[in-house]
């Protein structure tokens, strides 16, 4: 049997000067959650930290925990600036 999960994981590096917590609002607004034709991802969350924007999006029925995500992008940079979650 095939199956689909709905997971997306997306890095962006906006350029110095920028609003990065206007870019990873927009991101988090704008991102179609339905872009998969059969599975819908329905957790979803922006961290920034410095000038990059991390968002992750996976179907909460799937085994992995989105904040695992966030707790290696924390490992990775060091610390959060800015969070926003849509449920």
């Amino acid at each position: 049997m095939i199956g689909s999960q709905a997971y997306s994981l997306v890095l962006v590096s906006v350029k110095e000067g920028e609003d990065v917590n206007a870019v990873a609002d927009a991101m988090i607004n704008g991102i179609d959650q339905r872009k998969w034709m059969c599975v819908e991802a329905d957790l979803i969350r922006t961290v920034v930290s410095g000038n990059t924007v991390m968002l992750i999006m996976i179907d909460s029925q799937m085994e992995i925990d989105i904040n695992g995500f966030v707790d290696a992008f924390v490992e990775v940079v060091g610390a959060i600036d800015y969070e926003a979650t849509k449920k």
